[in-house]
């Protein structure tokens, strides 16, 4: 199955600033884009993006420290920062994934993290960059 590249949809300016591209398509596909098809590091950035949003809807706010991530999905404390540090290498421009948890969080209907991932992981976004 061949993954399909995330598309340019637009040249873009806000108020003046610098011009970037908008990026359009199914999230697994712009995360395995940028993570350079390296699967692992794939499911490391959805997993995160889907506990981080699991963590928020269920707290109301995000986790502030790796601990508090790690309790709130039930996982290793070593693995929820091997999560956040793929995502925030992917996602440099991004301080946490909540840009991209308002667009996917109404197709999210799993309460467990590998689920919520690929739930995640199937959904379409819009990116400005």
């Amino acid at each position: 199955m061949k993954l399909a590249k995330p598309r340019k949809v637009a040249r873009d300016s806000v108020a003046g600033a610098k011009a970037g591209w908008r990026v359009q398509g199914v999230l697994g596909d712009v995360v395995m884009e940028r993570c350079g098809h390296d699967f692992k590091r794939m499911w490391q950035v959805l997993t995160y993006i889907g506990g981080w949003g699991l963590f928020y809807e269920a707290n109301g706010r995000a986790p502030r420290t790796d601990r508090e991530y790690s309790s709130g999905v039930n996982v290793a404390l070593g693995t929820s920062h091997r999560w956040r540090t793929a995502f925030a290498e992917t996602f440099p421009e991004f301080d946490t994934p909540l840009i991209l948890w308002e667009q996917v969080n109404g197709r999210v209907h799993s309460e467990t993290v590998e689920v919520a991932a690929l739930e995640v992981g199937a959904c379409q976004v819009e990116l400005a960059v």
